[in-house]
């Protein structure tokens, strides 16, 4: 009815709803692709190879002034489920090898 007021007619409103439809339903089915991704064998060797500096710079990087990201906040943000998982696991798996490390030397 305020459409009417205003003097839009029906059709732009109907096709405004159907490209929102369309726009919604695209970003549903990216969100969705991206829950099912996963890293490949060599990017979590990567990661998990990478984890020590990472971690030493998040807690010195703090003193220092400087917020170094460890990537988790922007997978989670974008709906990457799995490898959220994955990545949270590689740098839960190398702080147990390290602890071991420590333990057995």
């Amino acid at each position: 009815m305020e459409l009417d007021k205003r003097g839009i007619p029906v059709r732009d409103i109907e096709e405004r709803e159907r490209e929102f439809k369309a726009t919604s339903l695209a970003c549903h089915e990216l969100r969705e692709q991206h829950a099912r991704e996963s890293y490949s064998l060599y990017q979590m060797i990567g990661i998990f190879l990478k984890a020590p500096l990472l971690m030493l710079g998040k807690v010195f990087g703090r003193k220092l002034g400087v917020d170094l990201k460890l990537g988790l906040s922007e997978l989670d943000r974008r709906n990457y489920k799995r490898k959220y998982r994955q990545r949270m696991g590689l740098f839960i798996l190398w702080l147990i090898v390290f602890i071991a490390l420590i333990a057995f030397a």
